[in-house]
């Protein structure tokens, strides 16, 4: 399956950053640029962090992926500047119908300096179970076919040995299934 990103499809996709919590003061937006020649999702993300380095900026969308449980990952044609450092993550939903705890995510970093499209594959196997952004050790794996929301994220990095502030941009032209 593939994300292509249409007018429609914005009213789907929506934010979930820090400024859910009270100390949060971060925001990612996203539109669609749309020219004559193409259109991609352009997810605009501004990180303020909190002194400890906390803060994160992302968007989200509601889609299940039932049908695609035997797919091997996911891959993104993106370009950033500004920011070096996303990442994917997703939430299996539960028997009841909710979403779970824990937020399965996959960082990958960018080439800033570049104006040239990246594909960047996020293999399945490789995504980790996080809780409030800590890594929860001894999970179950990711399970495609479980899967209720995906996202798209930057971060500060308050559990990094490197930190990131500011605004930056991801142009994304799509998200596959592999």
């Amino acid at each position: 399956t593939s994300e292509e990103f249409t007018e429609s499809d914005l009213d789907s996709w929506y934010e979930i950053s820090d400024k859910a919590r009270v100390p949060g003061k971060s925001k990612g937006v996203f539109a669609l640029q749309k020219t004559q020649v193409f259109q991609r999702l352009v997810f605009f993300a501004l990180l303020n962090p909190q002194p400890d380095g906390a803060c994160f900026a992302g968007v989200s969308i509601n889609r299940t992926l039932q049908e695609f449980g035997d797919y091997s990952g996911f891959t993104l044609q993106a370009r950033a500047q500004g920011i070096k450092r996303w990442k994917m993550n997703v939430k299996m939903v539960e028997e009841d119908g909710s979403f779970g705890l824990l937020d399965y995510e996959l960082k990958f970093e960018m080439n800033t300096e570049s104006e040239e499209f990246e594909i960047v594959n996020l293999p399945v196997e490789d995504f980790q179970a996080y809780y409030y952004g800590q890594l929860v050790e001894d999970q179950p794996p990711l399970d495609l076919s479980k899967v209720g929301r995906m996202g798209l994220q930057t971060f500060g990095g308050v559990f990094e040995e490197t930190r990131q502030t500011g605004p930056g941009s991801l142009e994304v032209d799509y998200i596959k299934l592999y």
